[in-house]
């Protein structure tokens, strides 16, 4: 009976605990978020670069730069350049807290974005689009959700 009380004390710790860091992580996330630098625009498989392909990726790095990201505590976000909302839906942080699933309202589109560092001021994401790891440098915005 003791083994069995150790165990069940075990699987409520684990519970609590993986409970309490997925909301610490949400709560972390849960703001306004506003792309301060961009990394790795350059396609991977890619040796040498036009010029067309250098103001291509100039042009995508001031858009990225424009970006901001809102989420909020009741699982939505909105992402947005300037004051147009560019896509909104629904998010969710995967089981270990190292990934934030999106999911577009029209459940047409769904991306998935690593997350690199999380802390109160600071949110790094790594994402694969169209075959460039894109590594982005957010700053908290500190507005209400």
């Amino acid at each position: 009976m003791v083994i069995t009380k150790n165990i069940l004390f075990f699987f409520i710790t684990i519970a609590i605990f993986i409970s309490c860091n997925t909301n610490k992580t949400q709560a972390l996330l849960c703001k306004k978020w506003d792309c301060v630098q961009v990394e790795n625009l350059e396609p991977l498989n890619a040796k040498i670069q036009s010029a067309k392909d250098s103001v291509v990726a100039v042009k995508m790095e001031a858009a990225l730069k424009n970006l901001q990201w809102v989420f909020k505590k009741n699982g939505e976000y909105e992402c947005n350049t300037g004051s147009i909302i560019t896509a909104h839906g629904t998010y969710s942080l995967t089981p270990n807290n190292k990934s934030i699933l999106c999911t577009s309202s029209s459940q047409n589109t769904v991306a998935m974005y690593d997350i690199l560092q999380l802390t109160e001021d600071e949110l790094v994401l790594k994402a694969l689009m169209e075959n460039v790891n894109i590594t982005m440098h957010f700053r908290a915005s500190y507005m209400g959700n």
